[in-house]
């Protein structure tokens, strides 16, 4: 090889160099984020905006704190950007000081109306694998607080809360006031949610520490928060209105 053409190679890998470093200080990208996701934007609920989100209710017997899942699940929702949403240590200051326990469901319409709340979130945790690769099951029902509860109507809501199964209930025998019900189990070992993942975390830059995406699969509370996120984008991409609704739907 002459010197010459030494000399050109040189000069064109200084400046392949010179132009990444440039690139990299004014913070420019050659190409999109991978797995970023577009925000949701349209609000599927008219007329609610102010929510309650009340204790989860452990249904997997590992005895999971329902108050960080309502914790999260409130947090992901508010970071929606369509709702004013209530921290859940507000509805739960609104629960002790009531003396109700909010994983009732007429308990938890009764706080979310004290609260002044449009709507509230009532919520399950229908299984759950502790250790890697986690599972958890989150089966949730969003209500009006202009929901008249019948004793039926309670029964139908626990009866999602507890099974996480598909809605044969979007039909006459779903309680009146039911907004939205979504449920699904997250399986940290199968490929989509393993994509959903990274996806999540590609919103989160620098917050998922040195295990980068794999943090929201392999640490619980990361993890609860993730599913949280993944179900209410269900919830509100893809969840079909309660009002009219006659016919079954897998969630």
């Amino acid at each position: 090889m002459s010197w010459v053409w030494r000399r050109r190679t040189r000069a064109l890998i200084y400046a392949a160099i010179m132009l990444s470093l440039l690139v990299a200080g004014c913070g420019i990208r050659l190409w999109p984020r991978r797995g970023a996701e577009e925000p949701i934007t349209e609000n599927p609920f008219p007329g609610i905006r102010h929510i309650a989100v009340a204790e989860f209710r452990d249904w997997s017997g590992y005895s999971i704190d329902g108050w960080k899942v309502a914790d999260y699940f409130a947090s992901e929702l508010s970071q929606v950007g369509l709702y004013d949403v209530m921290p859940a240590m507000q509805t739960r200051a609104a629960s002790l000081s009531a003396g109700l326990d909010s994983r009732d469901p007429k308990n938890a319409l009764a706080i979310a109306k004290n609260l002044k709340a449009d709507a509230v979130v009532i919520g399950g945790i229908t299984t759950f694998e502790p250790y890697v690769p986690k599972r958890v099951g989150l089966s949730v029902v969003i209500l009006t607080t202009g929901a008249d509860l019948s004793d039926e109507g309670v029964e139908v809501i626990m009866e999602l809360e507890r099974t996480g199964k598909a809605m044969s209930v979007f039909s006459p025998s779903a309680p009146e006031g039911m907004l939205a019900y979504g449920s699904r189990v997250f399986d940290a070992a199968q490929n989509e949610v393993v994509d959903e993942a990274k996806a999540y975390a590609a919103g989160r830059k620098g917050r998922q520490g040195p295990l980068g995406w794999r943090a929201y699969l392999e640490i619980t509370d990361e993890f609860l928060r993730f599913a949280c996120n993944r179900l209410i984008r269900r919830m509100l991409t893809e969840q079909p209105s309660m009002k009219g609704a006659t016919a079954g739907r897998e969630s």
